[in-house]
């Protein structure tokens, strides 16, 4: 699944509208702070017990005092994920400020009377935060609370109904002249006069927006939380989408994407021939990896290929003298496991990292050292040779097909008229009185193991059972008997 975030432009509200916009952040916000200061003995405690902090309800009483009801769940998300974020900076760094959202005329005059007390650098947080509006935020899409889109049946346009207000400070609204319709569920909005909890604001969506929604109506994309926030004298409303990934293509290829000194060098094999690419970061910074993991990400959609990446956690280590170091190559393969599954691939390969740089395509030896010569990598097992920088992505590229190819062992041994079977990819050890059929036995037993288990499978097996399906069995059976 994916989520994109669609920021539409407010269509410049009434005055009247304008007023309950800024009030509404203004009570989310001294909401939010009054919040924060009650969460934090809780905080201490959270860090005491070494546990996870969760925002109690009880301290959500004191939104009441600023008449922010409509936003209660929004505010216990928010204030609980400030509150995480602190615990796990002061871990981290060991020291880490409270966070602060807001500071009143009273904060103020009480820190500069004892600003012996603080710090330059708190005095001046503090001033940062004086009066400051955050944004107002939505935790679901619902059509009774919180906020919904409606399409309006005259000339399309979009309407964001956004509930601001409670019971006791509902306004008197003019009906809409126009029959508007929810974008996702459908419903029709029927309007009577009379008092409302929320504002109808016209949206001033482009045609890339447009294009977003019409994926809503079409149930396409589900609509999440939302934010409402202002910036230089406009509103903005921008809404959370979650996207069904589409079915997985069925692969051509593997595309194994390998490191180089100053990037990265990926190398396609549909079982006879390999094809090479180089790619390089176009700058510095994480926006030139995020670059460069889109293009690795549509190129194996133009191959419909299955990517293969190494698993960096397993035994890697940087490229001596290399520009492109591993975090960034991490990063990288994060992204591409991220991206992929939205373009419709298989979710990408990893493969285990330790002496990657060491193993030949071919034959999988492993050499001592790095294997290379000059320029070049070549293998004294198999006389296989080939530029330094292809040999890992080759590697990478070759190896589900191996995987798939590879047979499992089972060790067999006599003991006292029976034969002991010890299989580690299947996690079993079993035993039968020693005959002739003591191996056609075993194979059985594995099958039927994995097909109709007695006992819910193991990581490990769900994987061998897997294996076993998408691929047809190698000469000589699956197992081999040592």
């Amino acid at each position: 699944m994916s989520y994109r975030t669609v920021t539409i432009k407010l269509l410049p509200p009434t005055a009247k509208k304008r007023q309950v916009l800024e009030e509404a952040q203004r009570r989310y916000s001294m909401a939010l702070e009054a919040i924060l200061r009650a969460c934090r003995p809780y905080s201490r405690q959270a860090e005491k017990d070494e546990k996870l902090f969760f925002c109690p309800r009880e301290v959500l009483k004191k939104a009441d005092d600023f008449e922010a009801q409509p936003f209660k769940d929004a505010l216990q998300r928010d204030a609980q994920g400030l509150v995480r974020g602190y615990l796990t900076r002061k871990k981290g760094k060991g020291r880490s400020s409270y966070p602060i959202c807001r500071r009143e005329k009273e904060d103020l005059e009480r820190i500069l009377s004892h600003w012996d007390n603080f710090s330059t650098s708190e005095i001046y947080t503090n001033l940062d935060k004086y009066d400051t509006l955050r944004p107002v935020s939505f935790c679901r899409y619902a059509g009774g609370r919180d906020y919904s889109i409606l399409r309006g049946e005259k000339g399309r346009r979009y309407y964001g109904k956004v509930y601001l207000l409670n019971r006791q400070g509902a306004l008197e609204w003019a009906p809409s002249e126009d029959y508007l319709t929810d974008i996702y569920t459908g419903e029709i909005l029927r309007e009577k006069r009379g008092r409302r909890r929320y504002l109808l604001l016209p949206l001033d969506a482009g045609p890339w927006q447009k294009k977003h929604l019409l994926q809503v109506e079409k149930r396409l994309a589900v609509p999440k939380n939302a934010l409402l926030f202002e910036k230089n004298g406009a509103y903005y409303l921008s809404v959370r989408l979650w996207y069904r990934d589409p079915a997985p293509c069925s692969p051509a290829c593997t595309l194994g994407v390998g490191r180089t000194e100053k990037g990265l060098c990926l190398c396609a094999w549909d079982g006879e021939k390999e094809e090479f690419w180089y790619m390089e970061p176009g700058g510095e910074g994480k926006d030139a990896l995020c670059r460069l993991a889109g293009d690795v990400c549509r190129l194996a959609s133009r191959l419909s290929a299955l990517l293969v990446v190494e698993n960096t956690t397993r035994g890697s280590k940087s490229l001596p003298g290399a520009s492109f170091s591993l975090p960034d190559y991490r990063f990288v393969a994060k992204l591409i496991s991220q991206r992929a599954p939205v373009l419709g691939l298989p979710s990408p390969v990893p493969i285990a990292g330790s002496g990657l740089y060491q193993k030949c395509p071919v034959c999988s030896q492993r050499r001592q050292g790095s294997g290379r010569q000059g320029e070049r990598f070549f293998c004294v097992s198999c006389g296989h040779s080939q530029p330094w920088e292809q040999a890992a992505a080759a590697f990478l590229a070759r190896s589900p097909g191996r995987y798939q190819s590879s047979r499992l062992r089972v060790k067999v041994t006599r003991v006292g008229g029976f034969l002991h079977f010890r299989c580690p990819a299947l996690e079993v050890f079993w035993q039968v009185r020693e005959s002739s059929q003591g191996k056609e036995w075993f194979c059985r037993r594995a099958m039927e193991l994995l097909e109709k288990p007695d006992e819910e499978l193991t990581l490990r097996q769900r994987s061998v059972k897997k294996k076993l399906q998408s691929a047809p069995p190698p000469e000589g059976g699956w197992f081999y008997f040592v």
